[in-house]
């Protein structure tokens, strides 16, 4: 929650609260350039491990035995 009375005050959701300098609406675009850049890098950043960026890659191939193996 973010409050103005004058101050601008940040309630976290386990109740920590934060006096900032910034206005209500500059937290808020702040939070929402934050969040944007996030998913931004998700959706560019290779996943696969035989992708040429792979040294930009945000994961990890795990090859698991299929289940037919696995019932011998």
């Amino acid at each position: 929650m973010v409050e103005a009375n004058p101050d601008t005050v940040i309630t976290l959701t386990n109740g920590t609260r934060f006096v900032v300098a910034e206005t209500p609406g500059e937290v808020a675009s702040s939070i929402a350039d934050w969040r944007a850049s996030i998913l931004t890098r998700a959706l560019t950043a290779p996943v696969v491990a035989n992708h040429p960026r792979v040294g930009e890659a945000l994961g990890q191939v795990l090859h698991l035995p299929s289940q037919a193996h696995q019932a011998r």
